[in-house]
């Protein structure tokens, strides 16, 4: 990112005396291709053009993620906040980000993001898991590529699998470097949502196994996506400071039909915290359902409840969509 980004509130005016102003350089960084292990890090520069010392009063970071820096820069001062990325947490694209809280009025919140491309010794692609997604009765496949970065041949000894709901199969592309990994789900699976796995047994010293997760969805005809809902932590005097922040929290279920149009019959949440609405009225294939959480409502404590959706379909005559959530 190029170019200085100045922070500044609209609705907060002038800047009064007194004040700290955050200006940054940029709040996101590329690191490019790195080999998995490394310890890498950034150093971003905050510089306070305000005439108060800017005070940076907390850090949220992303796991893995340390950081260092000063807690407070003076007016007129720059402060450098250095982030270190783990890559051994990491393969493949990476980010991270931290997110801190300031003093200056017009920005309370800053997020500086490091991004990299990080490169296993052994990879899986595109993606590290294969996901798949059928309605009952089908059958599915995804074919994976399994490459070795080690500078030498490769050699994959043996599948494990680690459930009953997907079978598996490995082939070499280019002998001792790339493999076709074919994971496929049967035509009679059971409808559910599954997270099991296949482990690559290698020749590898060390790197004996390598698990590629495997995560298998069996629809029935009428289905909700996502299946249960978790706003995460929902702050009271965060949205007491800004009610707009409700709908940032919303949380969008989709209830869908294979084939054919149905109707809802009702959506109803039993938290009293949490409104649920729905669109369109009348008949569809495709429904949204939003769940927002209503500030006045929320106590502090477990957000635990369901939303219920009851159908014309005399088959699936009810879905029970679970909500979750942390108030403070």
């Amino acid at each position: 990112m190029t170019g200085a980004l100045v922070l500044t509130c609209p609705s907060c005016g002038r800047r009064g005396k007194g004040a700290a102003r955050a200006v940054v350089a940029e709040t996101e960084h590329d690191l490019g291709a790195l080999a998995q292990g490394a310890r890498v890090s950034h150093v971003f520069t905050i510089k306070n053009t305000g005439d108060a010392v800017l005070k940076i009063e907390r850090a949220e970071l992303s796991p893995g993620i340390t950081v260092r820096f000063k807690p407070e820069v003076a007016a007129g001062a720059e402060g450098k906040i250095t982030m270190e990325l783990p890559t051994e947490l990491f393969g493949g694209d990476a980010e991270a980000a931290g997110q801190f809280r300031l003093n200056d009025p017009a920005t309370p919140r800053l997020t500086l993001t490091l991004k990299a491309h990080v490169i296993q010794p052994i990879e899986v692609l595109p993606l590290p898991a294969a996901f798949l997604s059928v309605f009952r009765g089908e059958a599915g496949e995804r074919v994976l590529t399994v490459k070795s970065n080690l500078g030498r041949p490769l050699a994959i000894t043996r599948l494990e699998l680690l459930g009953t709901h997907f079978e598996a199969t490995i082939a070499a592309d280019s002998p001792g470097r790339n493999y076709q990994l074919r994971v496929s789900v049967p035509a009679g699976t059971t409808p559910g949502r599954f997270e099991e796995a296949v482990i690559l047994h290698t020749d590898d010293a060390d790197r004996p196994t390598v698990r590629v997760p495997v995560n298998v969805l069996v629809k029935t005809e009428v289905y909700a996506n996502p299946e249960t809902v978790d706003f995460g932590r929902i702050r009271r005097r965060d949205l007491a400071a800004d009610p707009r922040m409700a709908d940032l929290l919303a949380q969008t279920v989709i209830v869908q039909r294979k084939e054919g149009s149905f109707e809802l019959r009702s959506v109803v949440s039993d938290l009293p915290a949490v409104a649920a609405t729905r669109t369109p009225e009348g008949a569809s294939q495709i429904f949204e359902i939003v769940l927002r959480p209503l500030p006045g409502a929320l106590t502090p404590g477990k957000l635990d409840g369901t939303v219920r959706v009851t159908t014309d379909d005399p088959r699936f005559p009810e879905l029970a969509i679970p909500v979750h959530g942390d108030v403070e």
